[in-house]
């Protein structure tokens, strides 16, 4: 019977004492009696638990110690001088053997630690000095500078590599895989070796198979921790300088792509790699090196990755590339197998011993053996497929077609016909003809700074001085489309291309063209370093008033996942789009409002598209309750930019010019002619119209909120008037900035917003009579049925009714509730707040109507009193300069009623005004002071008032 492993309790007790079992047999004197045995011995028990249960995290560290120094690593209390530091290294064979039984059991992950004891067996090479090679600080300290420098055998640098390569990234394979390790390779190898297999032998194989063929779960796609992978990463200078080495630049050009960043790209690398790929023979890793580096620059090395495209044919270039292979499907065989069968222990099952079984079977040595090389192509077979599915990292690594750069002369820079450094450049003329040919377009980012080079790259980008050469970016553009168009757009393009390599770097975006997945900011630094990119990414395209498509898909993005975060509930985010999400803060509102300056720039597209890419996120983040009252105000000034952006335009001649199937300019974008912008233009009004009525109705005392929605209706009633089906305004808002109204900004703001509607109705009316052009179908049509829908006799009488309603609440001293009637008061007016009014004035002794009249509102009581203070003020100035006889002097108190102007008249008002004097003249004094809005419109609805206005300017006009 074969037998049964132990279960997992005590596995680590075992693993320790093997462990320790093994580093005294290493440490033992090498003359002393049977110590190769021993070391045989401990190394064999040490490969059996590798195979059925593997280590944890801390023994994988100490097994990894062993393999480098002979050692497990020393007590800090005793390193110093202690004579473990006297130790020679285990021979080369030995440490090669305990490296391949590093292996991490399930939910095992090495530590920082490892990373730095791995790149400690790099420091010197096996022919040079430790202490003059490492530039580290020797010793058994750690400290932040990383571990002593080892010396080790260039075998057992290569085999920590390799390790190092896989337990970075591993293929996410499927535990059933295991079952395939004891499954035939092929139908006719099958029944050639059937012939020679005994009955039992085949029937153990089965039943082995069986155990794993139903696992659910997979390897894990990492074996590091993120400390380690942080420590990885600051390691890459150190990585990259032993890429001289042959022997170990295959596995150090794998670890490197797989690490490689935007900030890792530099101009002292590139020349590196090229002068090794140009004195040597021809190296898969070098060039996968180099397509990683041009992944971030397409343009960087290669021409014909300009704009994206994939590696083309090239002269003297090789007819397919290669790519990198995974370093060690032998060390995923066996994590594999060990990982199935702990699964197998922790669900309750026993797991029979293979060791043991095969020695029973008498073939033990030769199964072994064939059993590794199975389980190298099982898993080879998978890897493709699963690691797919099972991360975002390919298999392989792409190698474009490669051309060398040549020698640059002086002659070549002077003029800017060969690629050149940003810091050669002398001129804006001269970036304007180099601009295309950076050699390293990374500089280019610069425009991201903030000192004199920035605002050098700006001004030329942004002034169009990148097409002065012509014969530049034009011998990429196909012959039958070289104009000045087409080459602004790929200027503008690979401008994007930076920028968005810049942010994408940041926000760690993986993946292709599906859903974006980003790594949000969690620290105080990365918040302000994003806030910074964001913030100088749209300086770059503010002058071209419009975004690139790529990076304004990029900002939806962006704006999506914060949305996220403000709509996220305290059990947790639902969506599942972005990652490390954090409670929010005023960071999030600061990061929101660098993102919503972009809104402005956003090009007119597909209705459906904007509103899940904008409209949407907009929506959730304005009326989020964690979000601030300020954040949400800043989503309605961006719509009401970004709406005033949209309807300054000439759609009849947009329209038209689409009709045609002519391409129209929109900033650096060209218009879809098959898209309805009428209906986009029509719906977003209107969704911005009721975000705006439901913020002002839940916090009609906020400042900034009060501004943006009056912003928002300003643009509504301006820009856009033609361009949306109504013409009313809600009652909250009307009721919000009049009744409500604390102040005479929003009244007037209202007022003027009015006055706008009622000028373009007129002005609508006037050509009225002229007939519309027959248009049959297309854009066109529907802009100008939009027109007609938007001033038909409804509205207008909508609009009629509301100018009435203002004039009665702000100035006449009417309230009319009859629903029926001109200027009644809309639906939305709870009774509970008549009631209120009508209480406050029956305290103050007027009536309801009276109480909502400007003289007693709050708005303008404090205002009429200040003007009557001012005026008899002046006039007490006036009559002493004369030598007439002064008014008494005292101080006018409101609210300006009757009874009060005529006691004021002692102190300098003229004795013959009336009330309707006194608010004539306040209102004259009212708009020289800022009041345009209620000047204006009360000048043009009341016939007799606004009469009286004109005579006061008048005389004014002939006293001046």
């Amino acid at each position: 019977m074969p037998a049964h492993m132990s279960s997992t309790s005590n596995a680590s007790a075992t693993a320790d004492r093997l462990i320790l079992e093994l580093s005294n047999a290493i440490s033992a004197p090498s003359s002393g009696p049977g110590a190769s045995q021993n070391v045989s011995a401990a190394l064999l028990s040490i490969q059996k638990h590798s195979r059925s249960f593997g280590f944890s995290s801390r023994q994988c560290e100490q097994l990894l110690r062993l393999s480098l120094l002979g050692r497990l690593r020393p007590n800090p209390s005793t390193s110093v001088g202690g004579s473990s530091t006297k130790l020679k290294p285990p021979k080369t064979s030995l440490s090669l053997v305990i490296l391949r039984c590093i292996v991490p059991r399930p939910r095992a992950k090495l530590g920082r630690q490892a990373v730095l004891d791995i790149i400690a067996s790099l420091g010197p090479s096996p022919s040079s000095d430790p202490v003059k090679s490492a530039g580290l600080r020797t010793g058994a300290d750690d400290s932040n500078l990383g571990p002593e420098r080892v010396k080790v055998d260039s075998k057992i640098q290569i085999a920590a590599l390799k390790l190092l390569c896989v337990l970075l990234e591993s293929p996410c394979v499927p535990l059933c895989v295991a079952a395939n390790f004891y499954a035939e390779g092929s139908t006719a190898d099958a029944t050639s070796r059937q012939e020679h297999r005994e009955d039992r032998e085949q029937e153990l194989l089965q039943r082995q198979a069986s155990q794993y063929s139903g696992l659910a779960g997979s390897l894990p796609t990492t074996f590091l921790t993120s400390a380690a992978k942080s420590a990885l990463e600051k390691c890459y200078s150190t990585l990259f300088h032993f890429v001289d080495y042959q022997a170990l630049r295959p596995h150090l050009c794998y670890l490197l792509c797989r690490l490689t960043k935007r900030r890792h790209v530099r101009h002292y690398r590139i020349t590196k790699l090229m002068a090794l790929r140009a004195n040597s023979a021809p190296e898969a890793g070098i060039s996968a090196l180099l397509s990683t580096y041009a992944n971030f620059y397409p343009d960087l090395l290669f021409p014909e990755l300009l704009g994206g495209g994939g590696a083309s044919s090239a002269v003297g270039a090789a007819a397919s590339a290669g790519g990198l292979k995974f370093p060690d499907p032998d060390w995923v065989a066996a994590v594999l197998l060990a990982h199935a069968r702990c699964t197998r222990r922790e669900a309750g099952h026993t797991v029979e011993s293979d060791d043991e079984a095969e020695s029973e079977t008498e073939a033990g040595a030769g199964r072994a053996v064939k059993k590794q090389r199975l389980s190298s192509k099982a898993v080879k077979e998978t890897t493709s497929a699963e690691a797919a599915m099972g991360s975002g990292t390919p298999a392989l690594i792409p190698i474009p077609n490669l051309v060398t750069i040549q020698p640059i002369n002086s002659a070549q820079k002077a003029f800017g016909t060969h690629p050149s450094l940003v810091t050669e450049l002398s001129s804006l003329q001269h970036l304007a003809h180099s601009l295309d040919r950076l050699v390293l377009p990374s500089q280019a980012a610069a425009m991201l700074g903030s000192g004199f080079g920035a605002r050098l790259m700006r001004v030329a980008v942004l002034a169009g001085a990148t097409i002065a050469n012509e014969d530049s970016l034009s011998q990429t553009i196909p012959a039958g489309r070289r104009n000045r168009a087409a080459e602004q757009d790929l200027c503008w393009a690979r401008l994007c291309d930076w920028l968005e390599s810049v942010l994408g770097d940041e926000l760690g975006i993986r993946g292709g063209k599906g859903a974006r997945k980003l790594k949000l900011p969690a620290t105080e630094l990365e918040f302000r370093r994003l806030g910074a990119l964001l913030r100088r990414a749209k300086y770059v395209f503010d002058l071209a008033e419009g975004l690139p498509d790529k990076l304004e898909e990029l900002i939806s993005s962006i704006l999506l996942a914060i949305a996220t975060v403000a709509a996220s509930d305290d059990n947790g985010v639902k969506s599942a789009r972005a990652e490390d999400l954090k409670a929010w803060s005023s960071r999030w509102d600061e990061l929101a409002k660098e993102v919503l300056a972009f809104v402005p720039l956003i090009t007119p597209s597909d209705l459906t598209l904007f509103q899940d890419r904008f409209m949407n996120p907009l929506e959730a983040l304005a009326s989020s309750s964690k979000v601030s009252l300020d954040t949400s105000a800043t989503v309605l000034l961006a719509l009401s930019s970004l709406l005033s952006n949209w309807g300054a335009r000439d759609w009849t001649h947009i329209s038209r010019t689409l009709d045609k199937r002519t391409t129209y300019r929109w900033g650096i974008s060209s218009l879809d002619p098959l898209i309805d912008y009428s209906l986009l233009i029509s719906a977003v009004s209107s969704r911005a119209d009721a975000l705006a009525t439901q913020l002002i109705a839940l916090f009609p005392r906020h400042l900034l909120i009060e501004h943006s929605v009056l912003s928002v209706y300003e643009t509504l009633a301006a820009s856009l008037a033609g361009l949306r089906t109504t013409a009313s305004i809600s009652p909250r808002p009307l009721f919000a900035f009049t009744l409500h109204a604390t102040t005479i900004v929003p009244v007037s703001r209202l007022c003027g917003l009015v006055q706008d509607l009622r000028a373009a109705f007129e002005e609508h009316n006037n050509h009225a009579t002229l007939p519309r052009s027959k248009v049959d179908g297309g854009l066109e049509s529907k802009f100008l049925d939009l027109r007609e829908v938007f001033f038909e006799e409804g509205n207008l009488t909508t609009l009629n009714s509301t100018v009435t309603l203002v004039a009665n609440l702000i100035w006449l001293g009417k309230l009319v509730l009859d629903h029926d009637s001109v200027g009644s008061l809309p639906s939305g007016l709870h009774e509970k707040v008549l009631a209120e009014l009508a209480s406050r004035g029956e305290e103050l002794g007027l009536k309801l109507a009276t109480i909502a009249n400007t003289p007693f509102s709050r708005a303008m009581s404090h205002l009429g009193e200040r003007f009557s203070n001012v005026y008899c003020s002046q006039q007490r100035k006036a009559k002493k300069g004369v030598g007439k006889e002064a008014t008494e002097e005292g101080w006018v108190r409101g609210p300006m009623t009757p009874k009060v102007i005529k006691a004021a008249k002692k102190f300098g008002l003229p004795g013959e005004w009336t009330n309707t004097d006194f608010r004539a003249y306040m209102m004259d004094w009212l708009e020289k002071q800022g009041v345009e809005g209620m000047y204006e419109l009360l000048k043009n609805i009341l016939v007799t008032f606004g009469s009286q206005l004109k005579a006061i300017r008048g005389e004014t006009q002939r006293q001046v």
